[in-house]
């Protein structure tokens, strides 16, 4: 549970850091006022987040795809980029086994490359 809890903690630290970082950055007011607009639905969706039991779950599964699309909603800043995904993603994504490799190698003291 506390991996979970801290997980939850920093996803939420990070989205609040960013929105304060996007009003902070606006040169203009109509720039701010949108910014203010993305907050209040990040934080909507943040929020929504954090409430699941499960968080972390993805998959097929009706539940889980909400489950995703809040986070997703709450961690990209511009809507038009939520299509794509969490950033990075292409770039770091392994298989199930690499990812399961790399835990075993872990339980054994080995060191270990992606």
């Amino acid at each position: 549970m506390a991996l979970l809890d801290d997980d939850k903690q920093l996803i939420a630290d990070g989205v609040k850091n960013d929105v304060a970082l996007l009003i902070s950055q606006a040169e203009f007011k109509e720039q701010r006022h949108a910014a203010t607009i993305c907050e209040a639905k990040r934080k909507c969706f943040l929020k929504e987040w954090l409430h699941f039991n499960k968080p972390l779950i993805y998959g097929e599964s009706f539940s889980r795809e909400i489950t995703y699309q809040s986070l997703i909603q709450a961690v990209i800043a511009l809507s038009k980029d939520v299509f794509y995904g969490l950033p990075n993603l292409q770039d770091h994504a392994m298989t199930y086994m690499v990812f399961v490799e790399g835990l075993i190698k872990m339980s054994l003291g080995c060191k270990i490359s992606y």
